[in-house]
């Protein structure tokens, strides 16, 4: 049996792609420091990340790839 796709809560399909990232809060007083980790997977409106932190939902993160691009995004 074949599960409903919009019961999973996800808009887009995730791709399981490895990509080595830092993490770092963007505001202060947030998680001490950067954090090298890597995505577990990802798709256009999101992705999955390795972290040792207890990161909390809604807080602001910045999201660097090795080559230097980031994105800014938010924990859900």
């Amino acid at each position: 049996m074949s599960l409903d796709p919009w019961l999973s809560g996800r808009m887009e399909r995730r791709l399981p792609i490895i990509v080595a990232v830092r993490l770092a809060p963007c505001a202060p007083g947030g998680v001490d420091g950067e954090e090298k980790t890597y995505t577990d997977n990802v798709s256009p409106r999101g992705a999955r990340m390795f972290s040792k932190h207890a990161w909390q939902p809604g807080e602001a993160l910045r999201v660097t790839l090795l080559n230097g691009h980031s994105a800014f995004g938010n924990v859900v």
